[in-house]
């Protein structure tokens, strides 16, 4: 979901970028690829900004879980019921990495 918005805004902002800049590098662009309009560029530009911005949602949710782990880290911390009478010491979570 949020993938397609930020790549159809991606589109968007290359349109603008064809329509204002893009006669500029047209010549050496149109070497490769004969298309000459702003709107199919952009459409065309689309799928790449896909493959860009997939990257995106593996980053987040690794950094949502590490974020979930620091917490739990904090409880264990925090929760007195985690105690050793016999050597007295408390529990101490000394990393993220608890699983």
């Amino acid at each position: 979901g949020s993938i397609l918005v930020l790549c159809i805004v991606c589109g968007i902002g290359s349109f603008i970028w064809e329509s204002i800049q893009g006669q500029y590098f047209a010549a050496r662009y149109n070497e490769y690829v004969d298309i000459d309009t702003p709107i199919l560029i952009a459409v065309l530009r689309i799928p790449s900004y896909i493959i860009v911005l997939n990257t995106l949602v593996p980053i987040s949710l690794y950094v949502s879980v590490e974020m979930i782990r620091l917490g739990q880290s904090f409880f264990i911390n925090w929760d007195i019921a985690m105690y050793h009478n016999e050597s007295d010491t408390p529990a101490k979570a000394r990393s993220t990495a608890l699983n």
